[in-house]
């Protein structure tokens, strides 16, 4: 008859044998037990993330840095100027237009959409008539979209804190559109500029044009 190892062999020794089975199989649970506790987090990381955090961006028409077109401005006769832009933002959000500017010279400023969202950017880039972007044709085109401006006036003290020696026509005024929801990327506008007729001078202005993400 067979018998086993351990039936074999003395007390002290099958107790010591059992003992360390006991340890080595205690320490196998316990590396086991510390791989599962690191890779559950591992995977929780992995899965944040693929979360896309909310962007946006504002270019001009072809993706590239926005420069506003306004220049030296003819003010021996009423006159408007055109600058395309286009703001990228995910999907789903919502994001606001705001406006400052000095008032120096007499001017307006209107934003409008051009044409529908996208989820590319448009290809071939989008091409208005050199006559449009210059004012010399005023028509707006039928599918643009006016983007109402709310005046916010002029923010003195988040603009310049307790400083006081400003000039009045230095002191930049601003508007802000409503939140304007996102369906796609990518979303054109174009800045338009316009101003009366009155006698040239050298005055300037500064215009800061941006945009910001929704959060209310």
């Amino acid at each position: 008859m067979k018998h086993s190892f351990l039936k074999n062999q003395p007390k002290s020794f099958a107790l010591g044998a059992l003992l360390c089975l006991c340890l080595v199989l205690g320490v196998l649970f316990y590396l086991k037990r510390d791989t599962i506790a690191w890779f559950y987090p591992q995977r929780g990381l992995v899965t944040l993330a693929r979360v896309e955090l909310p962007t946006i961006k504002l270019r001009d028409e072809l993706g590239e840095t926005l420069v506003i077109r306004a220049g030296s401005l003819d003010q021996s006769k009423d006159g408007q100027k055109l600058t395309l832009f286009r703001v990228e933002c995910n999907p789903k959000n919502k994001y606001r237009i705001q406006l400052g500017y000095t008032t120096n010279l007499d001017l307006s400023y209107e934003v409008y959409q051009i044409g529908q969202q996208q989820d590319t950017p448009l290809e071939p880039p989008l091409v208005i008539s050199q006559d449009i972007l210059d004012g010399v044709d005023t028509t707006v085109p039928a599918d643009w979209t006016q983007i109402p401006l709310t005046l916010l006036g002029q923010r003195h003290e988040d603009t310049y804190q307790d400083y006081t020696e400003i000039q009045s026509q230095a002191e930049p005024i601003y508007e802000q559109s409503q939140a304007i929801a996102t369906t796609k990327k990518y979303v054109y506008y174009a800045l338009v500029i316009k101003w009366n007729k009155r006698q040239n001078d050298k005055e300037t202005d500064m215009i800061y044009l941006t945009v910001g993400l929704d959060t209310q």
